[in-house]
């Protein structure tokens, strides 16, 4: 990570509120599309986590995640890659605009879930719990080249997906976690994202997770996977996909798969998919 002055970094366009203050999108050197991350919340409590936040940001580095580029030398801005294809959430929305039915084939699924879970095995192997899992949070880059980030918590086109007191993304939120208040994340709770991120993929986002039920109601009583609806879902090409799905949701945590066995998997089928 470079650490370059606070003078040259851009305003850049709002992109939203983040937890620790501003989030822009702006364009720096060679990079055309940046996400600047600044420090304006002044409180000391929050200086020091935006430190600590930024010193596991940038030990950070792996393909599939928007490392961080810069860090200014004041340490209130850090710089990180972003794209001008927007996220996978918002590219699977404009992939249905015109036709319901449409939705990725079955090789760029495998494609896209088996950088996304690349990237969650990385973050597994560091120890690290990412707490916001979903296709909004995948950026898009060319060639449907994928980067886990965290920023879509700040982005008012998603403030719908998050409850608005404590912001808690709660369909994408584990059992545990929901009974807990929103506390005791853990890599197993972060796997139960990723089933959820799946369902999201198979069903091309047109239909919201658990989309019957309320905020309230999820609070209230966390729901089943088998309360999802998967009429959308093409049954017989994706069963392999839809088992991974369930097996992520399981209701015991315990009985949930490693991230590095979910990407084994789907880079397997990767393989068995091109050879066919």
């Amino acid at each position: 990570v470079e650490l370059i002055s606070s003078e040259i970094v851009p305003p850049g366009d709002l992109y939203g509120e983040g937890r620790f203050g501003q989030i822009s999108i702006g364009c720096i050197y060679s990079y055309n599309r940046v996400i600047i991350r600044r420090l304006t919340k002044v409180s000391t409590m929050s200086r020091s986590l935006f430190n600590q936040e930024s010193q596991v940001l940038c030990s950070i580095d792996h393909p599939n995640l928007a490392n961080i580029l810069y860090k200014t030398l004041d340490g209130l801005t850090m710089i990180s890659e972003y794209t001008e294809l927007g996220d996978l959430c918002l590219l699977m929305k404009r992939i249905t605009e015109n036709d319901m039915n449409a939705r990725l084939d079955h090789q760029a699924m495998l494609f896209v879930t088996c950088q996304i879970s690349n990237a969650l095995t990385y973050l597994e192997s560091r120890q690290l719990i990412h707490r916001d899992i979903s296709t909004r949070n995948c950026l898009v880059f060319n060639n449907y080249m994928i980067k886990l980030t965290d920023i879509a918590m700040a982005s008012p086109i998603y403030s719908h997906y998050y409850t608005t007191d404590a912001h808690l993304p709660v369909r994408w939120m584990s059992p545990e976690v929901l009974i807990n208040g929103g506390n005791g994340y853990s890599i197993k709770s972060d796997i139960y994202s990723f089933g959820i991120t799946l369902y999201e993929i198979l069903t091309t986002c047109r239909i919201l997770p658990f989309a019957h039920l309320s905020d309230q109601e999820i609070l209230l009583s966390p729901p089943l996977s088998t309360d999802l609806d998967i009429t959308f879902i093409d049954k017989i090409q994706l069963n392999e996909l839809i088992d991974l799905m369930f097996a992520c949701l399981k209701l015991n945590h315990h009985e949930r798969p490693t991230f590095q066995d979910i990407h084994r998997f789907l880079y397997q089928q990767q393989q068995q998919q091109q050879s066919n």
